[in-house]
């Protein structure tokens, strides 16, 4: 038998009163604990480290957070960054310790690329200490538009430490304002500097951090403060083309210093300028003029000025204005322009009246024209274009016609005729057709989503001492059905060159041709961020890339990563940097050699604004050898600070500027190119070869 039940009557429905509003108050419980704090005893305080000189590079910010909870909290700290509310990056850092007082930190902010001047570009500030949410705030994040470029002049010092009087003379010498034309000239816009401080502990310990900075500046405080892999780190950028200028004091205590110094400068043998006394420090073996040495590590440009030769006065002569000359990589024949008398009023590049505040220069403004780039990709992409699409196969497409002539003859005669249903002719002919017009689109549907096409077009270059120090992978996706693209990233940094981005440019270079000035472009909001990417982790050391993916429209990203790539062939750079390419035996040796390593290698030429085909399977590649000529910086007309400068420091975004390397004002230099195809992905090796050019 069954129990008799304990609560009958009155007492059941008590009993259903009183769990009903039981469940309702520890409902509202519930959501009081899940509320979101806002005005709670935490602070976060979120500061740029560098001042960005344009918007395609990443932002190392400074994080503060401050706590007036005695206790300690333990939770995951979330960083949202929207762009006009739609999120584009996602930072979460699991077991976040907060403490009472403040808690640093260091983060990279992927970069945002700007392409109108309405844009808020914000990051969203979260703590979740279990089911509590402390909302930070939002902090705005300044970015110039994309139609903007400045040159980001990174100074390492230590904070808190005056400045005499020797080394702001410095600071400002090297500004790029000083090379630029009068006022009413109506070019001076487009050479502005943004200088900006670090300390030296804040140096990021990765060269993909530095993507930002066009110029660095190491005071001779700061170096004997630099970490090791903050000294291997500075020299990797360097070597992939970056520009640097140290100040060394007399003495080197620091065997990784020293080591760093003769990496960037070794002596006129190319061995090690600083070498140990004996008593525990390092010091240079040969006296140059002034006191300043250059080298030329990889694809960069190294300064190093003594702090002797700074106090001396040693800014105030021609070998200096070289030297500076030099970092920047102005075009040879800007030469002329230096070599003037001190004390002439009439000099192009006499220092002008900067207005400063805090920091940053708000009197110019550089406007920047990418529509070259755009020309560019277009180029690359002719290639990297699937050569067919597979489509039904010809059996299956038999087989569904003969299928359909039969049901439509003998079934309907037979079937129809056997079952007396021959009045249904009518009814059975159209259900037949659209059934077999469904089976054949699920089949077309099925075949044709199956054809994602993906390839790729990897340019490694080669530094002058004949070791690979960058790469960039550009990768085309076509996908045959929507979904997302995502990937994941170590040690590299990775960007789209959307199909709104395109269209982004071609308005703006519309706009530019009509009006002779980079106006903005007029594009709906909603179109612009249509394709916008979404990336979550810690750029660029570890972190995930997604992008969603229309049907049929290609993608094209650039990967871009400092250093060797995983597998090369063994190729002798060294030793054809040193054979003379204008004699036509040497050149039919070299492409046999290359031949015997890489049987199917194509092997250019770069020179005098020209390309020449070394091999006659060149032609198939029409498409690459045009995106890297127009890359090269032989053929593209100065406009704004390419005017002035022949070559940039490595910046790894779709625009492409950091891919010149050849000065389009000096006949000597030349670039051999030697390309490696595999099926439709290319992996290209560009080498500028040495010549005896005059240095400074």
């Amino acid at each position: 038998m069954l129990p008799a039940p304990l609560l009958t009557g009155g007492a059941r429905w008590l009993a259903v009163t009183i769990c009903l509003l039981g469940t309702l108050f520890g409902g509202q419980k519930v959501a009081q604990a899940a509320r979101k704090i806002q005005n709670g005893p935490i602070k976060f305080i979120l500061t740029p480290m560098v001042l960005r000189g344009r918007s395609q590079a990443l932002l190392p910010v400074s994080c503060v957070v401050n706590s007036k909870d005695p206790e300690l909290l333990r939770g995951t700290l979330e960083i949202r960054v929207t762009l006009s509310e739609r999120l584009v990056h996602r930072i979460e850092l699991p077991d976040f310790v907060v403490t009472p007082g403040d808690t640093r930190f260091r983060l990279t902010i992927p970069e945002v690329t700007v392409n109108q001047l309405d844009l808020a570009i914000r990051a969203v500030v979260l703590f979740r200490v279990g089911a509590d949410v402390y909302d930070l705030g939002e902090h705005d994040l300044v970015i110039p538009i994309d139609s903007r470029r400045q040159q980001a002049v990174l100074s390492i010092e230590p904070k808190n430490r005056l400045i005499d009087r020797d080394h702001q003379q410095l600071r400002d010498s090297l500004l790029l304002h000083r090379f630029a034309p009068s006022e009413r000239d109506g070019q001076r816009s487009q050479l502005v500097s943004v200088p900006s401080t670090i300390d030296p502990g804040d140096v990021p310990a990765t060269p993909l951090a530095f993507l930002g900075v066009d110029l660095l500046v190491i005071e001779p405080s700061a170096l004997g403060s630099l970490k090791a892999e903050q000294l291997r780190a500075l020299l990797a950028w360097v070597r992939a083309g970056g520009a640097l200028c140290a100040v060394c004091p007399g003495q080197i205590t620091s065997a990784e210093v020293a080591e760093f110094l003769n990496e960037l400068v070794p002596d006129g043998d190319g061995g090690a300028a600083w070498q140990p006394t004996g008593a525990g420090t390092w010091e240079v073996t040969e006296a140059v003029p002034g006191g300043i040495r250059h080298g030329e590590p990889g694809l960069g440009r190294a300064v190093i000025l003594e702090d002797a030769g700074l106090r001396d006065g040693c800014l105030d002569n021609v070998r200096w204005d070289h030297s500076v000359h030099f970092l920047w990589r102005l075009q040879k024949k800007r030469e002329k322009e230096l070599n003037r008398q001190p004390g002439d009023p009439q000099a192009v590049w006499s220092r002008p009246s900067i207005d400063l505040m805090g920091g940053r220069e708000f009197s110019r403004i550089a406007e920047y024209m990418p529509e070259n780039s755009l020309q560019s990709l277009e180029s690359l992409t002719q290639d990297m274009q699937p050569a067919r699409m597979r489509g039904i196969p010809i059996w299956q497409f038999a087989v569904m016609l003969v299928l359909f002539l039969l049901a439509v003859s003998i079934g309907d005669y037979c079937l129809l005729g056997a079952l007396r249903l021959r009045r249904y002719t009518w009814v059975f002919l159209p259900v037949v057709s659209l059934g077999v017009t469904w089976l054949t689109a699920r089949m077309a549907e099925t075949t044709l989503g199956e054809n994602d096409s993906q390839a790729e077009t990897v340019i490694v270059d080669i530094g002058r001492q004949s070791l690979p120090v960058r790469s960039s992978r550009f990768q085309l996706t076509v996908a045959a059905q929507p979904r997302t693209l995502r990937e994941e990233i170590i040690n590299g940094l990775l960007v789209s060159e959307t199909e709104a981005a395109q269209v982004l440019a071609r308005q703006a270079q519309t706009a530019l041709r009509r009006q002779g000035a980079y106006a903005e472009a007029t594009i709906a909001a909603g179109q612009f961020e249509a394709d916008i990417p979404l990336s979550e982790g810690l750029p660029p050391y570890r972190y995930t890339f997604e992008q969603k993916l229309k049907k049929w429209s290609p993608v094209l990203t650039r990967l871009t990563r400092v250093g060797a790539p995983a597998e090369m062939p063994e190729f002798p750079w060294g030793e054809w940097g040193r054979r003379d390419l204008s004699d036509v035996r040497a050149v039919q040796t070299l492409v046999g050699e290359v031949l015997e390593r890489e049987s199917a290698a194509i092997v250019w030429l770069i020179k005098n604004g020209g390309i020449q085909r070394l091999t006659t399977n060149a032609q198939a590649c029409w498409g690459l050898e045009k995106f890297l000529l127009e890359t090269s910086g032989t053929v593209r007309q100065g406009r704004g600070f390419f005017d002035y400068l022949w070559q940039v420091s490595p910046t790894g975004h779709s625009n492409l500027e950091d891919l010149r390397l050849l000065d389009p004002s000096d006949p000597a230099q030349q670039m051999l190119v030697i390309a490696v195809p595999r099926e439709q992905n290319h992996t290209v090796y560009r080498f500028v070869m040495p010549h005896s050019g005059p240095q400074p």
